[in-house]
């Protein structure tokens, strides 16, 4: 069975942002660790001439290398779970667990924009077939469409509700900024998604409340 593909690049743009950022948070991990391979090449030379070595210091450096070693586990395998999104066009997944690597996997992302997202507590599992790299996009490119429309702080909650027949994700959050008349959403890109991915998605700004529907098998 052929399942509905893009028929634009514009998937490839989510990847590289995605990797982009991510990329970019291993730097900043790698460059903690060697401003502590440094201070401790110091501490090194000092006591090979008999300068006496602050021990407790030591053991905070290697404890933040470690600390630092790990997170960059962490980081390499949401990154690889990100990755494999996109190894089968269409596959069974669990909404919450898709939503909590897009989260955590755009981090970066949000904080640069000063976006918030919680994934509410108590949100039910909600199994559904469909592509899970576009599904992803789909909800990224709201959250950053609100991030962007909102021109100030924003805290976003994401919900997950379970449909007769499929699933709903809903974005709360504060009320947008008046659109200009040049600021039109969704987009031709998320018209794109939407139609692959069989859903609908309804926007209401002022009452600062974004749904998206998706069926339990897609077509």
């Amino acid at each position: 069975m052929e399942y509905k593909q893009l028929k634009s690049d514009i998937g490839l743009h989510f990847f590289r942002t995605i990797i982009t950022s991510t990329s970019h948070e291993l730097k900043n991990v790698l460059a903690i660790i060697n401003e502590n391979a440094g201070l401790l090449d110091d501490m090194n030379l000092m006591y090979q001439k008999g300068i006496p070595v602050d021990q407790e210091r030591v053991g905070h450096l290697a404890a933040v290398t470690k600390e630092q070693v790990n997170r960059a586990d962490k980081i390499i395998q949401r990154m690889n779970r990100f990755a494999h999104s996109v190894d089968e066009p269409v596959k069974k997944i669990d909404l919450r667990d898709a939503l909590i690597l897009l989260t955590d996997i755009t981090l970066r992302l949000m904080a640069s924009q000063r976006v918030k997202v919680n994934l509410i507590s108590g949100t039910d599992s909600v199994a559904i077939t469909t592509n899970p790299f576009y599904l992803k996009y789909l909800v990224w490119s709201c959250i950053d469409y609100v991030a962007k429309a909102s021109g100030t702080h924003q805290t976003i909650d994401l919900e997950i509700t379970k449909l007769k027949d499929g699933a709903g994700i809903y974005m709360s959050f504060a009320g947008l900024k008046p659109a200009p008349t040049e600021r039109l959403f969704p987009t031709e890109k998320e018209k794109e998604l939407i139609a692959v991915l069989d859903s609908e998605l309804t926007l209401n700004e002022s009452a600062g409340r974004l749904s998206i529907t998706f069926p339990e098998n897609i077509c």
